[in-house]
């Protein structure tokens, strides 16, 4: 049978159709569980505690962002009145312990410290990463944490490879004091 030459220009603008479409369907697909594995991410539960890197005098805290979010955390007073609490903001899909090495080093030059786990992440409560939008409420509950110690805060941070937690934690001072974020690299010169 003899086909015209309508059918076959009309097949080929289906099956075009039809491979757009797939096309489409797959990348939005894609880019969707992309995206929920990045606002929800498998929390992992810290393994390590202060104790195991030499930290004496820690303990367990829980406090709350302002937006009411339950945060837990670790708290290593500082050993000298005059010294600073750092606060260690972690990455994604970490938590709290990310930090531990580099509080025990700090501690050792008598800084206290506050490591806790952002929302979504560890112990803390909370259902969604937003990447800082929210996450800085996480630091202002940490700041009022600390202010309720009657605890200095340092306005280095220390942070992390989560994106916008630099800009997260300088947001979270920026009504109470000034914050710069720093990297790793820069604890060098406490390794001496």
């Amino acid at each position: 049978m003899h086909r015209s030459r309508n059918y076959w220009r009309n097949l080929a603008l289906f099956t075009l159709v039809v491979t757009l479409l797939a096309f489409v369907g797959m990348t939005v697909g894609l880019a969707y569980s992309r995206a929920l594995v990045l606002v929800h991410p498998t929390r992992h539960h810290t393994k390590r505690t202060p104790a195991m890197v030499g930290l004496v005098g820690w303990e367990t805290v829980t406090f709350y962002a302002p937006d009411g979010v339950r945060l837990e955390g670790w708290f290593v007073p500082p050993q000298a009145e005059h010294r600073a609490v750092i606060v260690f903001v972690h990455g994604l899909a970490t938590n709290r312990a990310h930090w531990l090495d580099e509080a025990a080093l700090l501690a050792r030059h008598g800084y206290g410290a506050l490591l806790f786990d952002l929302r979504n992440h560890g112990a803390s409560e909370g259902t969604l990463t937003t990447f800082g939008y929210f996450e800085v409420e996480d630091v202002r509950g940490a700041i009022e944490y600390l202010s309720a110690r009657r605890c200095g805060l340092a306005t280095d941070c220390v942070d992390g490879t989560f994106d916008g937690c630099g800009d997260c934690f300088a947001r979270g001072c920026a009504d109470r004091q000034s914050a710069r974020g720093h990297c790793p690299e820069c604890l060098r010169e406490y390794r001496r």
